[in-house]
């Protein structure tokens, strides 16, 4: 079994004092200027990717190979996109198993890549196991159908939506030359713990994505989300009601332009037009794992998706009195929904005067 670990910098002295007989590091790399090249670079610090692989270390309980990636800059803790595609396709070539991400990106524009690559490594039979976001925000590849999205087990993750696990960390110490890092408390860490499970499934006979996320979750400390909900949304919503989806699309492109000249950032939330990372547009359907009511989605892609504002647009989903309160600007090409036009916010054709209005509340 071959495993990578696609992170920062690994300390490998510090990483030899673990001692897992079951563990063979097959090579260390580096992707620099989107090619993979043997590691050149040495750490004495115990950073980030050392940890994650020594807890992967201290829970894999079955021989295996492993693989160390450095896509995150050394300083910073910071990556691109290009780079952790170039990683995933050095994973392609190497015949890699299983994938630990304790890192993803919440840019909605740079999920166009990472689905094209995560869909290319499911079809190579590759687990990938991705951390989410700390700051509860909706991270990718964490939140993709074929991967095994992971949370440490705490009140608010619980409290949470989202069809990622949750793993109750054992809290560890790590130390090297009189410094310590204590674990526990972030999704990142809880990632190479679950991967390690992830390992022991694959040494059973359990192959398949979701059979493994299914038996993850007989064990005692994996939990699901209880998916509980809240009424308050923590940025605007422009509902959009339009039939005509070309016209819709449209009319998106030229909102999010209006506020994009003006630095702010939006996506749009639909249940009618094809998700287009690249221009902003979510469907709900391909997040139909997270919550099984359509409001619902609507109401959790709002919150989670990083966005200075969200646009709405429903042809199908008839809008609960919940997610019709936190509308801001409702336009329509159309008589609209009746119940809507009682609030007194119908602009009718796209006004530009009520754009620069809400673009006044955003500053």
């Amino acid at each position: 079994m071959r495993v990578a670990l696609i992170d920062g910098a690994v300390n490998m002295d510090f990483l030899q004092e673990m001692k897992n007989p079951n563990v063979r590091v097959a090579g260390v790399y580096a992707v620099c200027n989107g090619k993979v090249t043997v590691e050149q670079q040495n750490v004495h610090e115990i950073t980030h990717a050392s940890v994650c692989a020594g807890i992967f270390l201290r829970e894999i309980h079955c021989p295996c190979e492993l693989l160390l990636i450095r896509v995150l800059d050394a300083d910073s803790l910071r990556g691109n996109i290009h780079a952790l595609v170039a990683a995933l396709d050095f994973c392609i070539g190497s015949r890699i198993n299983v994938i630990n991400l304790s890192l993803g990106t919440s840019r909605i524009r740079d999920a166009e890549l990472l689905q094209d690559k995560v869909s290319e490594l499911t079809r190579h039979h590759v687990i990938i196991v991705a951390a989410e976001s700390n700051r509860n925000q909706l991270t990718f590849p964490a939140a993709f159908e074929h991967v095994i999205g992971v949370r440490e087990l705490t009140r608010a993750n619980r409290r949470t939506p989202s069809d990622s696990i949750l793993y109750r960390s054992k809290k560890r110490c790590f130390s090297y030359q009189g410094k310590s890092v204590m674990t526990g408390g972030y999704n990142s860490y809880a990632a190479p713990a679950v991967t390690a499970k992830v390992c022991g499934c694959l040494a059973g006979g359990i192959t398949e994505a979701e059979h493994i996320k299914r038996e993850l979750l007989t064990q005692r400390n994996i939990k699901k989300s209880r998916k509980r909900k809240s009424g308050r949304l923590d940025k605007p919503v422009i509902c959009l009601n339009m039939w005509d989806e070309k016209k819709a699309a449209g009319e998106v492109k030229k909102i999010l332009h209006f506020f994009a000249v003006h630095g702010y950032e939006g996506a749009c939330i639909s249940d009618t037009l094809q998700t287009d990372y690249a221009g902003g547009t979510l469907n709900i359907w391909q997040f139909q794992r997270i919550l099984r009511r359509a409001n619902d989605r609507f109401w959790m892609l709002t919150n989670t998706v990083d966005a200075d504002f969200v646009i709405w647009h429903a042809a199908r989903v008839d809008f609960d009195k919940r997610n019709r309160r936190n509308m801001d600007m409702i336009v329509t090409d159309s008589e609209g929904y009746g119940r809507m036009s009682k609030a007194g916010r119908l602009t009718g054709p796209l006004d530009g005067e009520k754009l620069k209005e809400m673009l006044k509340s955003l500053t």
